[in-house]
């Protein structure tokens, strides 16, 4: 039998998965705004990774730390495929 934590992880995992072709999309939409301002992209997943360690280190809330991991993902992923043009 699966306990709750073990489908807490699961469904953490397959949210995370979604956060890749978002981030794919999102780049193939913005694709000028990545060429143009992509200083700005790498400080906000900069900031966002600082703010999910300060959450997790002092709040422990998972929905908020599920939340910004999803977001560091998908500015990520946009960051990588800009750089491959």
């Amino acid at each position: 039998m699966v306990t709750e934590g073990v489908l807490k992880i699961i469904a953490s995992i397959a949210v995370l998965l979604t956060s890749v072709p978002i981030g794919l999309f999102l780049s193939w939409l913005c694709s000028d705004e990545l060429k143009n301002d992509r200083r700005y992209f790498y400080a906000l997943s900069s900031l966002l990774l600082i703010s999910a360690v300060f959450v997790q280190l002092f709040y422990k809330n998972g929905a908020v730390i599920l939340s910004i991991s999803y977001m560091v993902v998908v500015l990520f992923i946009m960051i990588l495929k800009s750089e491959k043009k």
